[in-house]
């Protein structure tokens, strides 16, 4: 909804329906209502959008992260490596 010439099609449509002394005024609420709603909406749902996107992006860093470490662990050799990835897996909360 870019609300380019919305108020050219309200006219059109009041016109339509027997101009302003006919039914076609209820069609200006109904636009003004659709014009109103749907930037707030839209204005309401791009950050929500950025939001569960950038949860996403970091739930997928952490899963990435853990099969790093879980791989890590399967290959350490030293005992100090190990704990590190232990320690690792304790801070991501596992």
């Amino acid at each position: 909804m870019t609300g380019e010439d919305w108020n050219e099609v309200m006219f059109n449509a009041i016109r339509s329906q027997g101009g302003v002394s006919g039914n076609g005024m209820l069609f200006s609420v109904y636009f003004i209502v659709l014009v109103l709603f749907g930037n707030c909406i839209l204005f309401a749902c791009t950050p929500l959008h950025k939001f569960i996107h950038r949860q996403q992006t970091i739930e997928r860093t952490v899963v990435a992260t853990v099969i790093f470490l879980v791989q890590a662990k399967k290959r350490a050799k030293s005992p100090m490596l190990t704990r590190a990835v232990e320690v690792a897996f304790k801070n991501l909360g596992f």
